[in-house]
């Protein structure tokens, strides 16, 4: 966690002919390419306008998105030159490109979307599918923490807790909880078929109140079984 002031160091980088985002958080880049300046802007897309359907039966459905997605922008002037945008390791799909509303037919090459065009004036939407995983201990496998795409989830729980189901599996084990709030979703977790049920939340919204990050996971028990 004490890493987390020197991130602004390493989400871009660049050469004489390319600019690599190498991380997604909201930030802004002014620098030069070719003798004039280019900008390029990030910031996180809500996804508030493309996950809520009507059902058949007249009823608005709500389902939280199964994706992160980055919004960004470049202003140039007519420069031409790569931009290169990391896959990252928690990806449980392709990663879809859209520039200006386009779709972009792109394929990944070493870890890589790599557009390469004259820039003026475009925005771009990267949406990045993600899923719940399991991290285990390196000397304890029946031991986890779990992932939501890249993000930590903590326990709101004071004490070491046992979980029961199938450490394969997390998303058995952990279900969205308080999906959305007006217009915003939530990134709220809850266990499910526990003993006790309860909360996660993202670790780096985890102020004072107390958590737990490792959990061990054991086979289900008979009484949980005969439940569910």
């Amino acid at each position: 966690m004490q890493a987390n002031a020197a991130f602004h160091e390493s989400i871009y980088y660049r050469t004489d002919d390319a600019l690599v985002v190498a991380q997604y958080l909201p930030s802004t880049l002014t620098t030069e390419i070719g003798g004039a300046p280019v900008t390029l802007t990030q910031e996180d897309d809500p996804q508030t306008d493309s996950v809520i359907h009507i059902s058949d039966m007249d009823t608005t459905v709500y389902d939280r998105p199964n994706s992160s997605a980055v919004r960004l922008s470049i202003k140039a002037q007519g420069q031409r030159f790569a931009l290169r945008l990391r896959c990252p390791w928690w990806l449980r799909g392709d990663a879809t490109l859209l520039i200006d509303g386009r779709p972009l037919d792109c394929e990944p090459a070493d870890g890589y979307l790599s557009i390469e065009r004259e820039w003026h004036d475009e925005r771009l939407s990267l949406r990045l599918p993600k899923g719940l995983s399991a991290w285990p201990l390196s000397d304890r496998g029946d031991t986890v923490a779990f992932l939501d795409g890249p993000v930590a989830l903590a326990g709101l729980c004071a004490e070491q807790r046992t979980l029961y189901g199938n450490v394969l599996r997390p998303e058995t084990l952990l279900i969205p909880d308080n999906e959305r709030e007006w217009a915003s979703w939530t990134p709220y977790y809850r266990t499910i078929n526990q003993p006790v049920n309860f909360r996660f939340a993202p670790l780096y919204e985890i102020g004072y109140e107390p958590y737990t990050v490792y959990f061990q996971i054991m086979d289900r028990p008979v009484f949980l079984a005969n439940n569910s």
